[in-house]
C-alpha cells in the first residue's frame, strides 16, 4: 500500500512538473508578446489602449489554461484591447517550402547572368550567401565592364534571408553597385 502511494505522489509530481514547465513558457511567451507589442506596434502609441491592464487581465487566463485553445484564447483575449483586427492569434504557417537552387556556376552561385537582349541579372541575395571573400571582389570587380556591355540591368535580391550579416552583405553590395554606376 505504501508503494502505491509513493507511485500516484511520484506520478502527480511528473505530471505537475510537466505542467509546470509548459505554464512557465507559455507566461514567457506572453510577456515576450507583450513587449514586442508594447515597443512596436503603433496604436499603443497614440490610441487610449491601457496595455498594462490587458497582461495583468490575461495573466490568471494563460496560467488556468489546460488546452493549446483555452492558451490562445487568452492571448488573444490581451491582444483584443488593441482593437485591431490585423493583430489577432493566428493559426501556425505551413512548413515552408524548400529554398530553390542557388545558380549554378561550378560550386557556387553566379553573380550575374544576362538575359536576352543584353539584360543584365545581378542576383546578388544568393550571391552573398554563397561566394567566398575574394570570389566576391572578383566578381564585383568586374561588375563595371559588364554592367557597361549590358542594354539594362536587373538588381535581384530575391532569396535573401534574415539576419544582420545577410543585411549588412547586401547593404554593402548595394552600396558598391550605386557607387560603381556613379562613376560610369
Amino acid at each position: 500500500m505504501r508503494r502505491a502511494i509513493q507511485t500516484a505522489v511520484a506520478l502527480f509530481l511528473l505530471s505537475s512538473t510537466a505542467f509546470a514547465v509548459e505554464n512557465i513558457d507559455r507566461l514567457a511567451h506572453l510577456g515576450k508578446l507583450w513587449g514586442t507589442v508594447r515597443y512596436l506596434h503603433p496604436w499603443v502609441a497614440y490610441k487610449d489602449i491601457d496595455w498594462d491592464a490587458a497582461l495583468v487581465a490575461a495573466l490568471p487566463r494563460v496560467r488556468a489554461a489546460k488546452t493549446s485553445e483555452e492558451y490562445k484564447a487568452a492571448v488573444q483575449g490581451m491582444l483584443g484591447a488593441l482593437g485591431d483586427p490585423a493583430t489577432r492569434v493566428a493559426d501556425p504557417l505551413p512548413p515552408e517550402d524548400p529554398a530553390p537552387p542557388v545558380p549554378a556556376h561550378g560550386a557556387r552561385g553566379a553573380l550575374t547572368h544576362e538575359l536576352e537582349g543584353g539584360v543584365l541579372v545581378i542576383e546578388l541575395a544568393n550571391y552573398v550567401k554563397t561566394a567566398s571573400p575574394r570570389e566576391a571582389r572578383a566578381a564585383f570587380a568586374a561588375l563595371p565592364e559588364e554592367i557597361g556591355k549590358a542594354s539594362a540591368v536587373i538588381l535581384d535580391l530575391r532569396g535573401a534571408r534574415a539576419g544582420m550579416e545577410s543585411f549588412y552583405l547586401q547593404e554593402r553590395a548595394v552600396a558598391y553597385l550605386e557607387e560603381t554606376l556613379k562613376s560610369m
